[in-house]
């Protein structure tokens, strides 16, 4: 292995350790103040792998483009692949971006159901 490999191993093993740690002293402090330990809990995003993934489609795809732009032309293969990654990349996240919030304005504009308006109607007129 390349002495690159090898400190990120120490480094990511030497942080994971360290953030454990941490994370226990917190939550035995939250313990000892009467609060619930589970508000350190990660909440589960399911818009993550969905970026990732768009992420991923976009470098390939500059590569890809890359790859074909430097065997038609003679632009410098360097700038070529770097640029299309870095322009893939982008549009990969800005299109997650606009993903997101059109499926977080969806659930802002949902319409309430004929129960929750009867409960509520109930509650104001207690």
């Amino acid at each position: 292995m390349t002495p690159v490999f090898i400190i990120g191993i120490i480094f990511g093993t030497f942080y994971g350790i360290v953030n454990l740690a941490i994370r226990r002293k917190d939550r035995l402090a939250a313990m000892e103040r009467g609060l619930d330990p589970t508000m350190f809990d990660s909440k589960t995003n399911f818009f993550n792998p969905l970026k990732i993934g768009l992420l991923l489609v976009g470098i390939g795809s500059g590569i890809f483009i890359g790859n074909i732009l430097t065997a038609t032309t003679r632009l410098d293969p360097e700038v070529v692949y770097f640029g299309l990654i870095c322009i893939g990349g982008g549009v990969g996240l800005l299109v997650s971006f606009f993903m997101e919030k059109k499926k977080e304005d969806a659930k802002e504009t949902k319409p309430e159901t004929e129960t929750e308006t009867e409960t509520i109607n109930e509650v104001e007129n207690q």
